[in-house]
């Protein structure tokens, strides 16, 4: 299991805080470790590939350095490290929460609301008292659907905030039992336990996922296989991460023109080499199949259905984004 040490840093009467760079280097960790703890990725995956398709993975990706708050995300990251297995994931997204006193544009944490409307204002308790309107640990007193109720991974059990095991460990009867998205499975009623997914060689579809750390080899009926790190082997039952391809046996990164392949999609392979072939022109025949709209023709055109039997031309094509309301003055 993988050790995750968060260091804060901190100075005397201050909150604690996190640096982008601190935080970025360490969630990843605790991500990883909730996911192998509480039962939702394969125990055998690489970290890699737990987050293959976590958009807060890797330094740079904007889950991770977003809209960073320092005291929040020190807060969340404290958080996560102990977080009970009461639901697939982090309980919150460590850049996007505020704590009490800091703006509150980000969102602000639990027991805590804005002072002013569309997030201008501070982040201040949620009750009047200032007291007791914190979510409840582990042992304290609770009524269950009943505010402040228990911290994120709790359950109210005979009126007591307690633990919740790995999925794995919880008898069950229907998915309402589970902890997050997992869900009911097994054969009889007596051996039934929640699941957030199948395991290594598991047969699953589109209805039946594999745990974090596994891809589905057919989304109709395939079977639960591993990803491979990049510079991994790779092979019949260990497959490549995302942009990445199985070339000679090993996950290389899919290069750009000019670099060795395999290739990005646009580009293709010519003696080893990527290459970028020219693109075509407005009216000019695209039938090969593109991968993408956009792969063969040139700038603002995209290779779309000719009315043609099977035929396809590169034709002007404009994207405008839809302008989402305003809940703001």
């Amino acid at each position: 299991m993988v050790m995750v040490v968060v260091v804060l840093a901190s100075t005397c009467g201050t909150r604690p805080s996190v640096t982008q760079a601190e935080y970025c280097e360490q969630l990843s960790l605790a991500l990883c470790d909730f996911f192998r703890r509480c039962g939702v990725a394969d125990p055998e995956a690489s970290c890699a590939a737990m987050l293959t398709s976590n958009t807060l993975q890797a330094e740079g990706t904007p889950g991770c350095m977003k809209d960073f708050e320092p005291e929040g995300a020190a807060e969340c990251l404290a958080e996560l490290r102990i977080q009970s297995c009461g639901v697939g994931g982090p309980a919150c997204s460590p850049s996007r929460r505020s704590v009490e006193g800091a703006p509150c544009k980000l969102g602000c944490g639990p027991g805590l609301k804005c002072s002013d409307a569309c997030g201008r204002g501070t982040c201040v308790p949620s009750c009047s008292a200032g007291t007791g309107c914190a979510p409840k640990g582990v042992g304290e007193p609770c009524q269950p659907l009943q505010p402040p109720g228990c911290k994120t991974g709790l359950r109210c059990v005979a009126n007591r905030c307690a633990e919740v095991p790995p999925a794995d460990q919880i008898p069950c009867q229907s998915g309402a039992e589970c902890p997050g998205d997992a869900r009911c499975e097994g054969g009889t009623a007596t051996d039934r336990r929640c699941s957030f997914g199948r395991g290594f060689g598991s047969r699953c579809d589109d209805q039946n996922r594999c745990l974090r750390g596994l891809m589905c080899s057919d989304a109709s009926d395939g079977t639960c296989l591993r990803i491979a790190d990049v510079g991994g082997t790779c092979g019949d039952s260990v497959r490549c991460p995302a942009n990445t391809e199985c070339f000679g046996g090993v996950c290389l990164p899919r290069g750009d023109a000019g670099m060795p392949c395999p290739c990005l999609p646009e580009l293709s392979c010519v003696d080893g080499v990527c290459v970028l072939e020219p693109r075509r022109a407005e009216g000019e025949s695209c039938t090969d199949e593109p991968t993408s709209w956009f792969q063969h023709c040139g700038a603002g055109l995209a290779c779309m259905p000719s009315g043609d039997a099977g035929g396809r031309v590169c034709v002007p094509f404009q994207y405008v984004p839809p302008t989402p309301p305003s809940m703001c003055p």
